[in-house]
């Protein structure tokens, strides 16, 4: 997930640049299985805690583990709400301007 989570702003950065749509749908891609990852690994340390009831360093452990992957995934949507895919995708068009000139 870290290394995901890494990997996406200069992704994002590199496809605006050299206009490369494919990189466009691995950022996407990314975010997803970023998703996927942060809701997998809440349910497994909710799970803990309810079962197992960590005492301490344990549950400590575990509620940060859930508060850094709240954060990667927040990190990796805020590559996505940044509109550089979007503008990838959309630049062979000339679409990617929010406002249009008159």
């Amino acid at each position: 997930m870290i290394s995901l989570t890494e990997e996406s702003p200069s992704l994002d950065v590199k496809s605006l640049k050299d206009h490369r749509e494919e990189l466009a749908h691995k950022i996407f891609k990314g975010e997803e299985v970023i998703n996927l990852l942060d809701v997998e690994i809440d349910n497994l340390g909710f799970q803990l805690m309810a079962l197992r009831q960590p005492m301490a360093i344990d549950l400590r452990l575990i509620s940060s583990v859930i508060r850094i992957t709240v954060e990667l995934e927040r990190i990796a949507d805020i590559g996505i709400l940044s509109g550089f895919p979007v503008c990838s995708v959309r630049l062979k068009s000339g679409s990617c301007r929010k406002d249009k000139e008159s």
